[in-house]
């Protein structure tokens, strides 16, 4: 997940992670994709968020041109164990 002031498109983002933990990839002749060269990781869609911190709750909908959509369950799953927003209401939208 990225604030879209950092990454304006799923690709930038995938891009990001990948340098940030030295994965080798490279962007397609078009630019609007980030194959990610090492087979033991995989991007499973994407969307977009909006996190009310006020209210604690977030907010996910939406998919990826490059990538699909995000796996519902499995995300939701996911940010609940991380801890990172613990408290929060996390509601799927779509």
């Amino acid at each position: 997940m990225s604030p879209k002031e950092l990454s304006v498109f799923h690709a930038n983002i995938v891009e990001r992670f990948c340098v940030l933990n030295e994965i080798d990839g490279r962007y397609n002749s078009k630019r609007d994709f980030f194959h990610i060269a090492d087979l033991d990781w995989t991007v499973y869609g994407g969307g977009m968020f909006a996190i009310d911190d006020a209210a604690r709750v977030i907010k996910l909908h939406g998919y990826s041109t490059a990538y699909g959509n995000f796996n519902a369950d499995r995300l939701k799953d996911k940010l609940q164990a991380s801890g990172q927003l613990q408290g929060y209401q996390i509601i799927i939208d779509g």
